[in-house]
């Protein structure tokens, strides 16, 4: 997935509903491949849709220090990263969508942190709460799903 990392640019207006959001992740994400594992075309593990902060919270808690999943936000035309960190909390870092971007894998999150990422947290319910947001060819079936937890 490519994510982009913005300083100083100016921000685009903030999207205005969830409805917007999913036309933009639609029309717009979807196609660029955001999300997908590029050799299947499927929904990457660490994927997830519109959720908010707390139910990304439930889906990492008991998971261990660098578990993620990268999830749309809801505040910007973009993304929010949650993971654990070393004292079992979370951390949720918004990464905006810029035509530049650039690759978040394994590497720290911020300079000083030292954060990595190392366990993607996939599905755990169904339908996959990126249901609305994904076409529904990509989504997988429930027998290949239940592989994925």
């Amino acid at each position: 997935m490519c994510l982009g990392f913005s300083k100083n640019l100016p921000r685009p207006p903030k999207p205005k509903s969830r409805s917007a959001i999913v036309d933009w992740f639609k029309r717009d994400e979807w196609p660029r491949g955001t999300g997908q594992d590029p050799k299947t075309k499927m929904p990457a593990p660490w994927f997830h849709g519109i959720i908010s902060r707390d139910q990304a919270e439930i889906l990492l808690q008991d998971k261990p220090t660098g578990s993620f999943l990268v999830r749309v936000s809801e505040r910007i035309w973009g993304y929010t990263v949650s993971y654990v960190v070393g004292d079992g909390t979370f951390k949720h870092f918004l990464v905006e969508r810029i035509p530049e971007g650039s690759s978040l894998q394994t590497a720290p999150i911020t300079a000083r942190g030292g954060e990595v990422l190392k366990w993607s947290v996939g599905q755990m319910f169904r339908p996959p709460d990126y249901h609305d947001i994904v076409p529904e060819l990509a989504i997988p079936d429930a027998n290949r799903l239940l592989g994925r937890f």
